[in-house]
């Protein structure tokens, strides 16, 4: 994504120079799509895995512990073996 330098941030000189987004920034079309890979990749970092047939259920596991986790938009519910480990 390119966009136009903002008023107040022009580089002397360069006042028609485009600039190349780094990142995404809030209200653009592929800003959910880029928390969602954010989300993720710290989501599995804790040990869950997303359901291949539900990319909003999340899961992790061990011999005696489970612990479940939906989220929609910014809301998350999750559901575990004790109380402890939905902590």
């Amino acid at each position: 994504m390119y966009m136009e330098q903002p008023d107040g941030f022009k580089v002397p000189g360069k006042d028609d120079w485009v600039m190349k987004l780094m990142k995404s920034i809030y209200g653009m079309k592929q800003a959910s799509h880029i928390w969602n890979l954010t989300f993720n990749k710290a989501i599995e970092s804790l040990g869950f895995k997303r359901l291949p047939c539900e990319w909003c259920v999340y899961l992790r596991h061990s011999r005696s512990r489970m612990v479940i986790f939906v989220i929609h938009v910014d809301d998350i519910i999750s559901a575990s073996t004790s109380p402890a480990e939905n902590q």
